[in-house]
């Protein structure tokens, strides 16, 4: 028998945990340890299983097994020559390629200064990166590119900097210094589409070497659970334990995050951002934890709060979860990595719903199209918008409405039959929601929200731009006198931040003038618990505030009326 037939058996029965399984799986991993693989895809595939076995073994035995030869992999001799087509497999020992956004370039360039550097070959616009090249030069430099301008841009850069540094170090410090903030350095950065690459060795990001230890491994001795969870119930009484975690252990956890992401081809503002200062653990059971973070201060949205989720079984990432909430309502994103697919999709995806629920307090959950297969086609593949139909989320398009009605009379006419992909393109074309206590009727109501900042540009554009600065200390003035903010000191600097983003949004809400002074103090509260570190904190106050709720929401719609 071929290898690739050992593995195929081995995919079969990853899955079942009866005692002749077990028996099975220990006699394969046992033959495919010193079997040779030809075709790169069935070197990836093994490895996908290895570490499903890692997350679900059936014993110690097939544990200890595993974790042994997910520690050598990248020693393998058909690892060894077919790495060159196992590029951003994740698999240790081989290389990641990618397009880098700036949050995780200049992660990359302090973590792996030696091993990361910019493939010059694919950079987009060549000119455009020459026009942007000035400005991330000193002032003594600034006359350098006349002499170099007959040169290609890794050929300038390779002049320019020092020869001890890579030529993506090298950017992303000249990146720091030109700029005075993230923001600025992430909107030049991001529109020059550098591709960047990490060359493999023991100590870059890879999924075997993502992981932290765990005090107790969870064995699988039962088959999985298929039946279709009952969302209600689960999100009302699913039980779990939560730990507050430190700064510095917040740190490990978003650097786990992170690295995991790299190595699944993924990206995530959550984790990007992340702020090691609000990290929690929600640990089940079963092996089974959530580790969810916010973001820095700095790079929060005006009202909404995000969070993401790493999902975690003994030790090693199998997916994450966000949710962006407000006034108990949540746009989330789902994804289970490859590896771990086939298993406990559902349960899972249920569980990070509860602890959106529990300790979130959301109520409401909105897919976008993209999460349903909209311009996904991996999405439009598996199916995942029948997938969420059937777990209870439900359109309130109308036309979605009546296209979901002549699916189902297909489906009850006609065995065997399944929705096109040109279909399913329509149906995901729309928000899908659920409410945990069945009430749609309401769940739109933040659907005009990203029009604030347009009605804060011209409030604030009422004088000439000359004086935009001025209007807004103006600004921020009337709207404490208004909350009536006494401050003995000086703001620091996230208050003076969300001070000035909430202000002009506050002066323009109808009828605040007229609020209760309890309820305006209220108010203040509230932003100051926005520049704090625990965004649930600012969440819980936010929720509880039904006339500011009502205040921005009616803002909001004036807002897109008059647009």
């Amino acid at each position: 028998m071929k290898p690739h037939h050992y593995l195929k058996n081995l995919e079969n029965i990853k899955s079942q945990f009866d005692p002749q399984s077990t028996e099975e799986k220990n006699k394969l991993l046992k033959i495919l340890e010193v079997e040779e693989f030809h075709n790169p895809l069935h070197v990836k595939r093994y490895h996908d299983v290895l570490n499903f076995l890692f997350a679900y073994p059936d014993n110690k035995k097939i544990f200890s097994r595993v974790s042994r030869l997910l520690a050598s992999f990248h020693n393998r001799s058909d690892l060894l020559q077919l790495k060159s087509s196992l590029v951003n497999s994740g698999i240790a020992g081989t290389d990641i390629e990618y397009q880098f956004y700036w949050p995780m370039a200049r992660w990359l360039a302090n973590k792996y200064p030696r091993d990361i550097s910019i493939l010059w070959d694919e950079l987009d616009s060549p000119d455009k990166f020459m026009v942007i090249l000035p400005l991330l030069l000193s002032h003594p430099e600034s006359g350098v590119l006349d002499i170099l301008q007959h040169l290609s841009p890794g050929e300038c850069v390779s002049i320019l900097k020092h020869k001890k540094d890579s030529d993506a170090v090298y950017i992303i410090s000249c990146f720091v210094e030109a700029f005075s903030n993230d923001r600025e350095r992430e909107a030049i950065h991001d529109d020059i589409n550098l591709s960047y690459k990490l060359t493999a060795n023991k100590n870059t990001p890879s999924i075997a070497n993502s992981r932290i230890p765990v005090k107790n491994i969870a064995y699988q001795s039962e088959s999985f659970d298929r039946k279709r969870p009952e969302l209600v119930k689960i999100l009302k009484q699913q039980q779990f334990e939560v730990d507050f975690i430190s700064r510095a252990r917040g740190k490990v956890y978003i650097d786990l995050a992170r690295k995991t992401m790299l190595t699944h081809e993924r990206d995530l503002n959550a984790f990007s951002y992340g702020n090691p200062a609000d990290v929690r653990c929600f640990n089940f059971s079963d092996g089974h934890q959530i580790i969810a973070n916010s973001m820095v201060i700095e790079r929060r949205y005006l009202l909404h709060s995000t969070y993401g989720f790493l999902n975690i079984r003994n030790g090693i990432p199998i997916g994450y979860f966000q949710i962006i909430n407000l006034f108990n309502t949540a746009e989330i994103a789902f994804n289970l990595f490859s590896p771990f697919r086939g298993g406990e999709t559902a349960k899972i995806f249920a569980r990070n719903l509860a602890v959106a629920h529990q300790a979130f307090e959301v109520d409401t959950f909105i897919l976008d199209p993209y999460q349903l297969g909209h311009g996904n086609e991996e999405g439009l593949l598996s199916g995942v918008w029948w997938f969420y139909y059937k777990l209870g989320f439900r359109p309130i398009d109308n036309d979605i409405i009546k296209q979901v009605k002549s699916e189902l009379k297909k489906m009850s006419s006609r065995p065997g039959y399944r929705t096109s992909l040109s279909t399913l393109d329509e149906l995901s074309s729309e928000n899908l929601y659920y409410n945990i206590n069945g009430d749609l009727n309401n769940c739109n109501l933040m659907d005009n929200l990203d029009y604030i900042p347009l009605g804060s540009s011209q409030y604030l554009s009422w004088e000439s731009c000359s004086k935009k600065e001025q209007r807004i200390s103006a600004t921020v003035l009337s709207a404490r006198q208004l909350t009536g903010f006494q401050n003995p000191g000086k703001m620091n600097t996230q208050q003076k931040l969300m001070w000035e983003s909430w202000s002009p949004m506050l002066m323009n809400i109808n009828g605040i003038k007229r609020w209760p002074v309890v309820e305006r103090k209220k108010v203040a509260d509230i932003i100051n618990a926005r520049s704090e570190h625990d965004e649930q904190c600012y969440v819980n106050s936010l929720n509880k505030h039904g006339r500011l709720k009502q205040g921005i929401i009616n803002y909001a719609n004036k807002l897109a009326n008059w647009v």
